[in-house]
């Protein structure tokens, strides 16, 4: 399974990605201990892909190659590097925001991969694949309704109110702003070709 979002071909993506069309960044961030989360997201795939919209763009680390949208950055051509990223990859994004280890798997959601800053929400491991179920639909009626009553709100505001309207919904764990020294999608770029990365 390689990185997920919302369709189409690597062209189609940057496409949409340059036309701003995606509102939201969603990233999810886990590894190999987290198999019940694996087993949830293999099992739930094509549901979460409908779910997170047209407007929303999720995708994960998995064991792939390929090119890949982390190397290419909007106004530039598309990078002819290969990424080659493993679901384990996903943890040094984790330790570059600060996000403590016990507080994955979880959503690191942003407005634009060139954002400093994000909101993050945890899931547990040990829930099960309805709770973590109920927790997605939440997370995603979450992004669709602050979307439609906020069309083009700053970007302060937007992650404040993000931040808030997550721990409405929390039952458990942990919703936190986080906030870096470089953009979201720098660091993924570093993750990408195996740069050291630092928050």
């Amino acid at each position: 399974m390689p990185m997920q979002g919302g369709g189409g071909s690597l062209p189609e993506l940057q496409q949409t990605i340059s036309a701003g069309e995606f509102q939201f960044y969603a990233i999810l961030i886990y590894s190999d201990v987290d198999t019940n989360f694996i087993n949830f997201l293999n099992l739930s795939h094509d549901a979460l892909s409908i779910m997170s919209g047209k407007k929303v763009f999720v995708f994960w680390f998995e064991n792939f190659e390929r090119d890949s949208i982390l190397l290419w950055k909007p106004g530039n051509e598309p990078s002819d590097r290969k990424l080659s990223v493993k679901r384990n990859d996903s943890l040094r994004l984790a330790k570059a925001l600060e996000i403590p280890l016990s507080n994955t798997p979880c959503l690191l959601v942003c407005r634009s991969l060139e954002d400093k800053e994000a909101v993050v929400y945890s899931f547990d491991n040990t829930w099960s694949h309805e709770h973590l179920a109920e927790h997605f639909k939440a997370v995603f009626d979450t992004l669709e309704d602050f979307l439609n009553r906020f069309q083009k709100p700053q970007t302060f505001y937007t992650y404040e109110s993000l931040d808030n309207r997550f721990m409405n919904i929390r039952i458990k764990k942990w919703v936190k702003r986080v906030i870096s020294n470089q953009s979201i999608g720098n660091m993924l770029r570093a993750i990408a070709t195996g740069v050291t990365v630092a928050g």
